[in-house]
Formats: structure tokens, C-alpha cells, sequence
């Protein structure tokens, strides 16, 4: 092989010397992204096997792609035809490439053939998303790499009918593509398939070297930082946000790329602008100024001593944070952790954040819930619930303990949940307690950037809990379950947080709860994965299994599941005012016809609630809208009305 390489290298001096050129560009430009790479802020992620298993699989399979067909197959064809010529390639120009053993090894000839067939089927389908249906974000640079590769792919064909033609070689017959066309160009003189051989080998070579030169400065550079891209990717789960160090005096978040994490700096790089963040966007579909897409390439073509966060402009602040950005990524590029390092930047470094932010903070501060309302407030509804009060230091050791949320204590809609819960805690047998001085998670502060104050709310909550030693912590909110299970763990804390649906569905396999399915058989009730349940902590079975044995005839929105709509809530909206983000959302959930609305997130029921009220005359003729727990204790035998 070394020594067909070197007679390659002395038969065709210019070539190999152009390719000594892009290798030198790409070696300048990989040691100046690993240098780059190295100055960013660690990751917290770490390499398993696990993961190396799961990005061979996600690479060789292409298991992400396959989510949109007509995307699988276009990538699947330029993927797994670009490895065949790769290996043809290899075999035919430096390991039998001339001679008796080229003649013989047709096997290799027929993966030429089959590799370019792919290669084909793949810019073809390209052409049809992003000329015709208009499915891919076009550039004039992603419309120039189109055209180089199909000329390529074309050129390389032709090539290959010609040498057919010219050579006749045994392994002809075993190559149908190259087989065909050499029979088209059979009856051309010698001189004239030579000759047009030798000008389509050169238009071959030069397109071939003008896509590698581009490569470092393309979208095509995905095909070679992709592997990285996944061991970087967020292990599971989606929700839990990795912590921001707050040990030294700032920089904050981002101000510029320099202080970017590992893995936003080479998501930036590697983002193939497939287009799949933007389609998932709540703030897209429902037409609003955040553009996942578009700040991952303004942030990668910044340039100045301007802030990250001026550069992006205030639509930093309508990010939900539900992830669907993330979860559609093939390469697991998450836009909302760079939304999240400018809001931190804006907050606590600059001391800007939108002023209804800045409500929320001082309500956390001075008063512990989002509202800013009384504590005493809080007291008396608690004291309504007949349940045991945990003052700070008590003990429940082995017990149930019911974390409330800000939700299930101030909104009225969201209490009517927590009552329903009690019920179904007492009909299984289950002994519970609440805490007595229980503050905010800190959610809401923290994914609007202020990760101090979720700091100093986790380290409260923490002390209390630890402290009251509960065999389990249930909550409603997913939110709260995801701050309690998931970030507090990154201060030191191992809470056993679990969601009500969990909780309850273990229950109802234990035999415990005791359920009328004639309350609920036969009735179509639709049902909407909250984000921070479903595509953040992947718990999708467990309400489906207590909805099944309630009998309930389930029609799902169109986006369910870890592909759910999000309802707008997230990401401090709820305190920002942005609830026409939950508009799409609401528009499927008619579109299923059913009579009930279940959920099971308080803030997904607010906003559902607000939302499907507005979409008729009279609100009070709009589809209800029921925390699942709501619809559960409905069929507890001799249900007290409220």
C-alpha cells in the first residue's frame, strides 16, 4: 500500500501537492479550534462507555436523523455512500489498483457503484426538501456545497462508464451503474472516451478538492466534529442544568465566546443547520423573535468587544427552556444552554434583566415565593389541609413527605390538585406531611439566569429536607421534582424526589388504589406531556398507565411524548407574560376533539386553562382543563365533592 502510494504521489505531483495544501489548512484549522477548545470552561459531562456505545450508534445507525424520513434517507444515502467510496477508494487506488488483482476484486467495483447509487439517491433528496418543500434553511453557501457534491457525484459516474468502456474489465459485469453507461459509450472511438475520461477525471478532482477546502469553513465540517459533538452530548436527564462555579469574582455566563462551555463553543461549530431546532422552537411556531438556528450562527460569527447578550438581542428572554431545541438536535447541540449563559451574563454580571424578572427575584428574596405574596398566606392554607406540619429539624424519617411548590400553594387552580392528591395518599393507606416553612425550589430564578439566588434557595431547602429524612419527597410540579432529584444532587444533596404519577402508578401496581373506571371509561380526554416530565426526565409511561386504568379513551396531540408542544410556561414566562407561546400547543389539543384536557404540571394547566378559554365566546363552554391527579381521585369510590 505505502509503495502505491508513493508512485501515486510521483505519477501526479500537482495533485497530491494541491492535498498537501488542504491538509495543511485543515491541520492550522483543527489546532486552532483544539486550542480554543482547551481555553473554554470544562464540561461536567464525562465519557463513559456508555456514551461511546450510544455515539457509535447514533453515528453508524444514524438513529436521530430517522425522526424526519425523508431527512434519514438523505443523510443515510450521502453517509453510508461517502464510507463506501471512502473504502473503494482506499482498495482500488492503493491496494489492488491495477492489474490481475483489479480484475479480480470486483466486490470493490460494486461498492463504488453502490456508493455513488447512495451519493445520488442522497443530493436528490436534498434537492427535493430544500428547492421544492422548502424544509432546510438555505444559503448561498449551502446551495454552492449542493452543487459542488452533485457534480461530483455525476462527474464520478461518468468516470466510471467511460473506464467501463475504455478498459472492458472483468468486474464490469458485477458493477450495473458502471456496466450501464459503458455500454452507452461502447460504440465512441478510443481517442474520444479517453479523452473525455481525462477532462471528467480533472472536473472530478477539482470539485472533489474545492468541497475539502471549504470543509473547515462549511457546514460540511459537522461531518468530521460530529463524533465530538455526541461525547459531548448532555447525559441524561435533559432537565438538569450543569452548575455555573460562583467560587471566583466573574466573569458570569458568557460575555464573549471565550467564556462559553466545551460544549456550546463546539456546538457552535458543529451545528449542521438542519433546521431541526427552529421547526421544535415554542418561540418559532408561534412566531416570535427567538430563533435557535439563527443565534447559534450569529454567536459563531460574532465579532467585536459587544456582549454576547447585546449581540442576540432580547429575544434571549422568550426561551422557554423546554428543550425541544436539544432533543430534535441529531447532534445534541443544545441552544438553550447558550440562552442560559447570556440571561446568567445579564444578570449577574450586568444587573439587566427584564424588570418583570427582576419582580420575580425580589418576590423569592424577600417573600420566598414568585408572587411576592404573605407567608402567612401560606400558614392558613396549609393548616386547611388536616395534614402534619414539619417544623425546620423535625424528623419524617421513612415517611411520605409532600412537597407543595409555589404552584400547589398559591394558585388556586393548582391547590384543587394538591387536595386531590391528599385524597388518593389517604384511600392507598399512605401516611403523609408537608413542611412547615418550605421555600421555592428556585427554579424560575435559575433558568432566568440568577444562579446565585437558586442557590441560596437550594441550600434552605436542602438543609430542611435532609433533616426531615422522608423515604419519599412527591411533588406535583416537575419542576420542583427536577430541581430536588437533579440540580441539588450538584450541591452535594441525594433527595429521593419522585412525580405524583410515579408515585401513584406504583401504587395502583401494588393494588393500592383503589379506582371506579365507571367514572371515566369510554370518555375521550386528551393528554399533554409537560416538558419538564416527559422530554426532561423521560417520565412518559407512568400517567399513561393510571389514565389506562382509569378507562380513559386517550386521543394524543400530534406532538407527544418527548416531541410535546410546549405551553409557555417554562423559563420564567410564567412571570414574563409571553403565553401566546402556548398558542400552537392549545390549536392541536382542539384539533383532537376530545372533552377533556389532562396534564400534569401546574404551570401546564394554568396556561392551558388561560389559552383554550380565550379560544371561545364564552369561557366557560371551553375544553376543561384537569390535573391527572384531579381525574384519578374523581373514581375514588364515594369521591366527596368539593
Amino acid at each position: 500500500m505505502l509503495q502505491e502510494i508513493v508512485y501515486s504521489i510521483e505519477t501526479y505531483p500537482l495533485l497530491y501537492s494541491l492535498w498537501g495544501i488542504v491538509l495543511l489548512l485543515w491541520l492550522i484549522y483543527g489546532l486552532k479550534g483544539l486550542y480554543l477548545l482547551v481555553q473554554a470552561r470544562p464540561n461536567t459531562q464525562n465519557l463513559t462507555f456508555k456514551k461511546v456505545r450510544h455515539v457509535l450508534g447514533a453515528l453508524l445507525l444514524q438513529r436521530a436523523i430517522w425522526r424526519i424520513p425523508l431527512g434519514g434517507v438523505m443523510h443515510a444515502g450521502l453517509f453510508w455512500g461517502g464510507i463506501l467510496i471512502l473504502l473503494g477508494f482506499i482498495f482500488s487506488h492503493y491496494v489492488w489498483p491495477r492489474g490481475e488483482p483489479w480484475q479480480r476484486h470486483w466486490l470493490i467495483q460494486t461498492g463504488l457503484d453502490g456508493g455513488l447509487a447512495l451519493l445520488l439517491v442522497g443530493v436528490a433528496v436534498a434537492a427535493w426538501r430544500r428547492f421544492v418543500r422548502h424544509e432546510l434553511p438555505t444559503t448561498p453557501e449551502d446551495n454552492a456545497l449542493w452543487g459542488l457534491g452533485t457534480l461530483a457525484i455525476i462527474v464520478a459516474i461518468l468516470c466510471r462508464g467511460l473506464l467501463a468502456a475504455v478498459a472492458d474489465p472483468r468486474w464490469r459485469i458485477h458493477a450495473p451503474l458502471s456496466n450501464l453507461l459503458g455500454g452507452w459509450f461502447q460504440h465512441l472511438p478510443t481517442s474520444t472516451l479517453r479523452s473525455l475520461y481525462g477532462w471528467s477525471w480533472a472536473t472530478l478532482h477539482a470539485s472533489i478538492w474545492g468541497m475539502a477546502f471549504l470543509l473547515p469553513w462549511s457546514k460540511w465540517r459537522h461531518s468530521l466534529l460530529a463524533p465530538l459533538a455526541l461525547t459531548m452530548r448532555k447525559d441524561a436527564p435533559l432537565a438538569s442544568l450543569p452548575p455555573l462555579d460562583l467560587d471566583h469574582e466573574g466573569p458570569y455566563g458568557a460575555f464573549s465566546r471565550r467564556e462559553l462551555t466545551r460544549r456550546e463553543l463546539l456546538g457552535l461549530v458543529a451545528c449542521t443547520r438542519c433546521g431541526r431546532c427552529q421547526a421544535a422552537c415554542p418561540a418559532q411556531l408561534a412566531k416570535g423573535t427567538l430563533d435557535p438556528l439563527a443565534l447559534l450562527e450569529d454567536l459563531r460569527t460574532s465579532l467585536g468587544s459587544a456582549p454576547l447578550a447585546e449581540q442576540a438581542g432580547q429575544s434571549i428572554w422568550e426561551c422557554t427552556t423546554c428543550m425541544a431545541c436539544e432533543e430534535a438536535c441529531p447532534l445534541g447541540i443544545s441552544p438553550l444552554e447558550l440562552v442560559l449563559s447570556l440571561r446568567q451574563e445579564r444578570v449577574l454580571d450586568v444587573g439587566k434583566p427584564p424588570s418583570l424578572a427582576s419582580n420575580l427575584f425580589r418576590n423569592l428574596e424577600q417573600r420566598g415565593n414568585p408572587w411576592g405574596l404573605p407567608r402567612r398566606e401560606r400558614r392558613r392554607w396549609l393548616a386547611s389541609l388536616g395534614l402534619p406540619l414539619l417544623n425546620p429539624g423535625e424528623s419524617w424519617e421513612g415517611k411520605v413527605l409532600l412537597w407543595v411548590g409555589c404552584m400547589g400553594t398559591f394558585d388556586e387552580q393548582a391547590r384543587r390538585a394538591v387536595r386531590a392528591f391528599i385524597r388518593l395518599a389517604r384511600a392507598a393507606g399512605v401516611e403523609l406531611a408537608v413542611l412547615a416553612e418550605e421555600g421555592c425550589c428556585g427554579d424560575p430564578a435559575r433558568r432566568l439566569g440568577n444562579e446565585r439566588l437558586w442557590y441560596e434557595l437550594a441550600q434552605e431547602n436542602i438543609a430542611t429536607l435532609q433533616a426531615a429524612r422522608p423515604e419519599h419527597i412527591v411533588s406535583l410540579c416537575p419542576h420542583c421534582v427536577n430541581a430536588l432529584a437533579n440540580e441539588y444532587t450538584f450541591l452535594g444533596a441525594d433527595l429521593p424526589a419522585i412525580h405524583a404519577s410515579t408515585f401513584l402508578a406504583k401504587l395502583l401496581q401494588e393494588g393500592r388504589l383503589p379506582i371506579n373506571q365507571k367514572v371515566w371509561a369510554g370518555q375521550r380526554a386528551t393528554y399533554h406531556d409537560p416538558c419538564y416530565l416527559g422530554r426532561g426526565n423521560t417520565v412518559l409511561v407512568p400517567p399513561r398507565e393510571l389514565m389506562a386504568a382509569l378507562g380513559i379513551n386517550l386521543l394524543e396531540p400530534k406532538h407527544h411524548g418527548n416531541e410535546a408542544l410546549c405551553c409557555g410556561a417554562g423559563g420564567g414566562q410564567m412571570w414574563l407574560g409571553s403565553k401566546s407561546l402556548g398558542t400552537p400547543l392549545v390549536q392541536e389539543i382542539i384539533q383532537t376533539e376530545a372533552q377533556t384536557c389532562l396534564t400534569a404540571c401546574p404551570y401546564c394547566a394554568k396556561m392551558l386553562t388561560e389559552e383554550l378559554s380565550q379560544t371561545v365566546d364564552e369561557p366557560s363552554l371551553s375544553m376543561p382543563v384537569l390535573d391527572l391527579v384531579e381525574a384519578l381521585a374523581q373514581a375514588l369510590p364515594d369521591n366527596p365533592e368539593e
